[in-house]
């Protein structure tokens, strides 16, 4: 009883260790995100006070035209980086989470494992038959995950 009650304490402290851990990297992929918003937004205030400025100073409608094409293969080109690096932020964390996914996913077999090992162990005498059935079928059950 007491081999079970570490195991369960073990694995529970694993498992806020774990949280602990998994709560740092989504902070910090939201604080990279945040740097990007930031930093876009940096960009456009510039870019749009810097455009504001030229269009005063331009002399007449050719200028102000080529200076409205700038606008938008600026916009263009700062969307295109945006959507760029957001993605890369977006495929980091998608990966992050399928790591950590199948590592839980095999913790949770192993877990799974020792549990029906230690039922059949611990079975009384007479029902080893049934207890066989079990865990062919928790084994059935593994192979399905896999």
């Amino acid at each position: 009883m007491t081999d079970m009650f570490e195991r369960l304490m073990a694995a529970n402290k694993a498992g806020v260790q774990e949280l602990e851990d998994w709560a740092t990297r989504a902070t910090a992929k939201l604080e990279k995100l945040i740097h990007l918003n930031l930093a876009a937004g940096k960009t456009v205030l510039g870019e749009s006070f810097g455009r504001s400025q030229a269009f005063l100073a331009a002399k007449d409608a050719n200028e102000l035209m080529a200076l409205q094409a700038g606008i938008f293969q600026a916009l263009t080109v700062n969307s295109i980086d945006y959507f760029n690096q957001l993605f890369s932020i977006e495929k980091r964390t998608v990966a992050d989470l399928a790591k950590d996914f199948k590592g839980e996913l095999a913790e949770v077999q192993t877990v799974i494992s020792d549990v029906v090992e230690n039922v059949i162990e611990s079975a009384p005498a007479g029902t080893e038959g049934t207890f066989a059935d079990f865990k062919n079928d928790a084994k059935a059950l593994r192979n399905l995950i896999e």
